[in-house]
């Protein structure tokens, strides 16, 4: 790919006067942050667009006097969907669209990469642009596909153009009520899951029930570890003392390092020994039993004795 490195704010600029249609690729209520994110860009940018999803551009009349947009997000790698790539290669085959991929980070594997080469080896489109949202991607994509007539791009997640002001206008105000323990359940977890003294533990990809209490989660939390990359950006959008440590992949000390560490975000890795791999309980929380505690309505009704909101 050439290596263009230039801005998603200038591509907006450039091709202000075309209509976007912004997609979403899937995921979980934390990539609603990364769309809230281009929302606010686009309007900043005075863009008008339309949003689809995964599925609703199956369908799509698509017109060379459209932008067509992914969010970006966390999709290309080994271990989840693979929607990413199906919608990518589905886009890059409709003739003579452009397409741009949001920030996004890519997993440094050679079978993230050859799937990226059929992909855009394979494509009609007019043009397309590739972004990334740390180093390590940029470097691994400029390295390992070598594909002609597609521009690569570096650019900060989306989610990084809201701020504390606007969210909490749109979501709610923010309090200090508990300590809160983000680990991820799904095919990214490690078996690296640090704790702190009876603080509450979930993952709120599966806890929330919306997007708004997905925000109201930590919100209302007085720190915030984690190993999900959204978690520890919106609590560092909010203000929150944020401990971040790693995935199963690079993409969480990528991002770190271009963008979190000078938002004050503390890096948490296994290295640091900075916490125990074993939570300690308080007293009452010691003498329920395992198969109680375990339970979803038992769980909840502790977390909410706790401050954690319902909804």
């Amino acid at each position: 790919m050439e290596n263009k490195l230039t801005t998603l704010k200038n591509i907006l600029i450039q091709y202000k006067t075309k209509e976007f249609v912004f997609i979403e690729p899937g995921g979980n209520h934390g990539d609603q942050l990364i769309y809230e994110g281009m929302f606010k860009l686009a309007n900043e940018s005075q863009i008008a667009f339309q949003s689809r999803t995964f599925d609703t551009i199956q369908s799509e009349n698509f017109s060379k006097d459209k932008i067509y947009y992914i969010h970006g997000g966390g999709g290309y790698n080994k271990y989840n969907s693979g929607k990413s790539f199906k919608l990518l290669e589905f886009l890059v085959k409709q003739e003579g669209i452009i397409v741009i991929q949001g920030p996004c980070s890519i997993d440094t594997d050679e079978e993230v990469a050859q799937k990226l080469i059929n992909i855009f080896s394979n494509a009609k489109c007019g043009a397309a642009m590739f972004f990334v949202r740390e180093k390590t991607s940029r470097n691994y994509i400029d390295k390992n596909v070598p594909i002609e007539g597609f521009e690569l791009g570096l650019d900060i997640d989306t989610a990084f153009h809201l701020n504390k002001e606007y969210l909490e206008s749109k979501f709610g105000q923010t309090t200090n009520r508990y300590t809160l323990d983000i680990i991820r359940k799904d095919g990214e977890s490690t078996t690296y899951m640090p704790h702190r003294s009876n603080s509450v533990i979930l993952d709120p990809a599966y806890y929330a029930t919306s997007f708004t209490h997905w925000y109201r989660l930590h919100a209302h939390a007085e720190s915030i570890l984690s190993n999900r990359t959204h978690s520890a950006i919106l609590g560092a959008i909010l203000g929150k003392k944020v401990f971040f440590y790693n995935g199963v992949y690079h993409k969480n000390r990528s991002i770190w390092e271009y963008t979190l560490k000078e938002m004050g975000v503390i890096w948490a890795g296994k290295e640091t020994n900075l916490f125990t791999n074993k939570p300690n309980q308080s007293f009452i929380q010691s003498l329920i039993p395992s198969k109680v505690k375990q339970s979803y309505k038992v769980n909840r009704i502790i977390n909410h004795l706790k401050g954690v909101p319902n909804q």
